[in-house]
């Protein structure tokens, strides 16, 4: 028994209309995030002052797997901060921009696996 082809571009169609449907919601509501800069509840300590952020070593990056840094242990966080800090400089809104990215590609991943 064939399947028709209508049926398999709409199961396919539906996810990424809702992927782009909700990115293009939170995009606009998020479009302020170039505005913003960093809080001063923990971004000093834990972003600022982290010398494992600054500058990108092999060095460093073993530090960010071995150390702890203001009683946290977080080494990929850490490495996604040291990476935004050599291409973009300390730029609270490039930090920010990068996590609604993350969380875009994981919302597409699950709108994908929904469907599977």
């Amino acid at each position: 028994m064939s399947v028709p082809i209508r049926n398999i571009v709409k199961h396919r169609f539906i996810p990424l209309l809702g992927f782009f449907f909700i990115s293009l919601l939170a995009a606009a509501l998020y479009s302020s995030l170039s505005q913003h800069s960093f809080l001063f509840w923990d971004d000093r300590d834990y972003i600022l002052s982290n010398y494992m952020l600054r500058p990108l070593t092999v060095d460093n990056i073993v530090r960010m797997f071995t150390e702890v840094h203001s009683a946290n242990w977080h080494p990929m966080t850490w490495l996604s901060y040291a990476l935004n800090f050599a291409i973009w400089g300390e730029s609270a809104s490039a930090l920010k921009w990068t996590n609604f990215t993350i969380h875009l590609l994981l919302l597409f991943n699950i709108s994908k696996a929904a469907y599977i």
